[in-house]
This record gives structure tokens, sequence and C-alpha cells, in this order.
């Protein structure tokens, strides 16, 4: 884990293995996380009425000690519901990487920060859900061997291991309200009307690196410019709290999030947190777009 992220934890992992690249992917979206998290979601984003072939649906249940979720999963789009146990003590925040043929999870584990995105493709996760919350994301999963990390605000991490198979010919995608766009570079473009409100595509169109893209509410009289400012240091507060979004994913990578009811009055980012190789957080150099929600 790169160590200016790994000297933002307040503790060291104690329940299972630490993936150097992995904490590093995840550390500084969970910087923002403060104690928002998302909004209760009972169902996944909607199929088109229309759609003659059902998404397969996937529950995940996460405690404080385990991720339960199936060790077989349908491949291509499908509906995951995300429920986290009202006696947990922890945030949940899950990312999905589907290990390339023939690399084993030792290897990820023992694989330093320049390795990991070698040896693997993002395919998604989810935002912060606390305890007794449920969160509902829709990936498009390639099929292999994968394995699934579970970080919380301290980055410690619970780890389980799923095999994806074969899509599901004729699945309808999700109905979305637009399309968020990442990339390609530092750049986020959002679709006309977004307010962070309802059913959301999220696409990769950098050709060279992951992206995320979280949703966070900018504190009274700060802007996109006093994030991208502490990203940069840590210094002081953060300058907003996250409260939505989807996990990363690889170029050319797709998703959909349900974010939920409109969020209250204010000014809001969509912004990604990842490091790049250099450990510097994208958010640091100013992959961030500023939205008010009226």
């Amino acid at each position: 884990m790169n160590n200016q992220l790994k000297q933002r934890s307040h503790q060291q992992p104690t329940k299972i293995r630490r993936a150097s690249r992995c904490g590093a992917a995840l550390a500084g979206v969970l910087l923002l996380t403060g104690v928002a998290a998302c909004g209760d979601q009972d169902s996944p984003p909607q199929a088109e009425a229309e759609a003659t072939v059902a998404r397969p649906k996937s529950e995940i249940r996460l405690s404080d000690t385990a991720i339960d979720m199936p060790a077989q999963m349908p491949g291509g789009l499908v509906d995951v519901q995300l429920d986290a146990s009202p006696s947990t003590k922890r945030s949940h925040h899950l990312a999905f990487f589907r290990r390339n043929d023939g690399v084993s999870v030792k290897q990820l584990e023992q694989a330093s920060d320049a390795e990991f995105d070698s040896l693997v493709t993002y395919e998604g996760g989810n935002a912060q859900v606390n305890a007794g919350a449920s969160q509902a994301v829709t990936f498009d999963l390639d099929p292999g061997n994968y394995t699934v990390i579970d970080f919380d605000e301290q980055q410690n991490m619970l780890i389980a291991e799923t095999t994806v198979g074969a899509p599901t010919e004729g699945a309808a995608e999700p109905t979305a309200k637009g399309t968020i766009k990442l990339g390609p570079g530092m750049k986020i473009t959002l679709p006309k009307g977004f307010d962070g409100s309802g059913v959301w595509k999220v696409v990769n169109d950098d050709p060279s690196m992951p992206h995320e893209a979280g949703v966070g509410r900018l504190a009274p009289n700060k802007t996109s410019a006093d994030a991208v400012a502490w990203a940069k240091d840590f210094n002081g507060p953060p300058p907003l709290e996250t409260v939505g979004g989807f996990g990363a994913i690889s170029p050319g990578h797709q998703g959909w999030v349900d974010l939920g009811p409109k969020q209250a009055p204010g000014n809001y980012l969509v912004y990604c947190a990842l490091p790049g190789s250099d450990g510097v957080l994208h958010l640091a150099m100013g992959m961030a777009t500023e939205f008010p929600v009226n």
C-alpha cells in the first residue's frame, strides 16, 4: 500500500490479510466517507418494461466478520443487493476484482502497487453501507475468478472469492436517467440534468486506467477547488463526505448505481479518489465535477 495513504489509516487490519494495491485503490474514497452512508435502496436499478429476459439477481450479506456471498455468480448484467447486518459496527465498501487467468489470491496479496493493476480487472463496487442499510448496483461482470474485498473507513478488510459464469443472453440494461463518463484523463462528464438521485449508468472512457464515480456533499462554502487542494496533502478535515457512488471500473467497463432519493440542497461533487501509479489521488489531479442540488 502506498505509504502516504497507509499513514492515513487509524489502525492496521486485524481480520484478514492485506492486499497492497487493493488497499491503495480504495483508501482515498474511504477518507471521505465521514459518517454518511448510502441511503437505503430496496431494489436494484429496474429493467426496461419491455425486457423479455430478466437480469439475474444476487444478494450479498455483510457483517463484521464475513462477506456472505454466492460461491458462483452469473456473468454479464447482474443486479446485486448489498445488505449490511443491523448489528455490524463497521462500514462496508466492496470492490470486485477479476483476477487475470492463472493469477492466484496469494499473488495479489504479494503484489506491489505497480504490479497490482496488471493482475486484475476492476469490475465495480459500491459506496459506503452502514449498519442495517442496503445498496443496489448492477454490474456487467466478465466471466472468471474474482477476489471481492470489503473495506471499512479504517482500511480493515474482509476477503471473499467467487467464480463468475457466462452472461445471461438477452438481459436488458437497467433504465438509467443518463450516463456518467469517466475520462479520458482526469475528466468527469455529467449528463445534462444530473441531480445525484435515481439510476445512472457509469462508463470508463479512459483507455489506460481505472476510475470510480464517488458522489460527495461539499461542506458549506466549500468548492471543488477546496476538495482538490485537500486531496493533495490531507491537511485539515475533508471538505466533503461521500453520499453514494459506483466503485472502480477498468477501461471500457460499465455499471449502474441507484443513488436513491434526492439529496438535501447544496453543492456536490462527482469525483474519483483512486490513486495513480505515483500514489497521488486522481481527485488531487482535478478529477471532480461539481453540481448543485436545489
